[in-house]
């Protein structure tokens, strides 16, 4: 596995402390802030240069931004059984601020971790990315397209459910009732007969061969109430990604930290129930993730049951996603886009 670090340094800081090491200048040449960024790989001399000017200028910090890039030969991907998968397409604003309800009873003083989701998952689906399949937001809410639902359960993937995301511009419509009207009636029935859960009929509603049927059931519905055709051009159906297995438990070797060179020892953001389920082991995960393998329960999709993050405005510390090999070759055969993965250690 080679393992490099990207950061994002004001040009002024590189020329004064990194003169040696090479960079590409990015920034506006019309204004005077640029940055230089900076690619280095781990235990090189460039990368002894970076973190000797970080540790001179602490607690100021030398970068704006980083992050750790891991490359694994063939055969390491191959032969590994679990791997990180790390959402990289992001939306806002966070379901709480489109109208979700949370019960933060349970959540953590320190933290802030601990807050459950006590409705539907609203988000503004217009701001949704139109070429990814995974997405996040900034409070750790995480949706699959309708596309990539369709794949999991076509292919049976293990542990998770994706449940309907609301959009904001129907938060205050009615719930559909489809056993009320004929076309309703006559697409549960199918469902039934392929056996499907409550969560799945949602999924295959919204495929593109029972399009026109929701669509006749939901017209129904409206005349049946008395209400006005909806517009049916409603943004794209995408699913808020539940993991429903067992919990995943990190290894106490797994490194933890504020940034690269910044462990964090006075535990600013390393919660005081640090360990337990549900609480933040660190603000940023610094090193592969290692789990304990007696935790994981064989399912496609897990995930960590410590926190990574603090609340710190509407961002929410949240789990790690862990996937399976299996699930991992069906992603990559798909080309599912807005992810990328990593090896977990067991």
């Amino acid at each position: 596995m080679l393992e490099r670090y990207e950061f994002r340094i004001p040009e002024k800081l590189a020329v004064r402390y990194l003169s040696g090491v090479q960079g590409v200048t990015l920034g506006d040449s019309e204004t005077d802030f640029k940055i230089r960024k900076i690619v280095v790989k781990k235990d090189s001399k460039s990368y002894s240069h970076v973190e000797k000017a970080a540790r001179a200028l602490y607690p100021e910090p030398l970068f704006y931004g980083w992050r750790i890039i891991r490359q694994y030969t063939p055969e390491e991907i191959e032969n590994a059984r679990l791997f990180t998968l790390e959402i990289n397409r992001a939306m806002v604003p966070t379901g709480r601020e489109c109208g979700a309800k949370y019960d933060d009873a349970e959540a953590c003083p320190c933290c802030g971790g601990g807050s459950k989701l006590a409705s539907e998952l609203v988000l503004d689906l217009r701001n949704a990315p139109s070429r990814a399949d995974f997405a996040s937001t900034l409070a750790g809410e995480w949706i699959i397209s309708q596309r990539l639902t369709e794949i999991l359960i076509r292919e049976k993937v293990t542990g998770f459910e994706a449940h309907s995301v609301m959009h904001i511009a129907k938060v205050e419509h009615d719930t559909i009732d489809f056993s009320r009207v004929p076309a309703g009636r006559e697409l549960l029935a199918h469902a039934n007969s392929l056996g499907l859960n409550d969560w799945q009929i949602g999924v295959w509603g919204n495929s593109s061969e029972m399009r026109e049927l929701t669509r006749k059931a939901v017209e129904q519905y409206r005349k049946l109430l008395n209400k006005k055709s909806i517009n049916w051009r409603s943004p794209p159906a995408w699913y808020h990604l539940r993991v429903r297995s067992k919990r995943l438990k990190i290894e106490d070797h797994t490194t933890f930290g504020k940034r690269p060179f910044d462990l964090d020892e006075k535990g600013d953001f390393r919660c005081i129930q640090a360990g337990k389920a549900e609480h933040s082991v660190g603000l940023n995960r610094l090193s592969e993730l290692n789990v304990l393998f007696d935790s994981w329960d064989g399912s496609d999709f897990s995930c960590t049951s410590q926190l990574v993050g603090w609340r710190i405005g509407i961002s929410v510390p949240r789990p790690i996603i862990v996937i399976s090999q299996r699930l991992r070759r069906i992603l990559d055969f798909h080309a599912i886009k807005g992810c990328e993965f990593e090896v977990a250690r067991l």
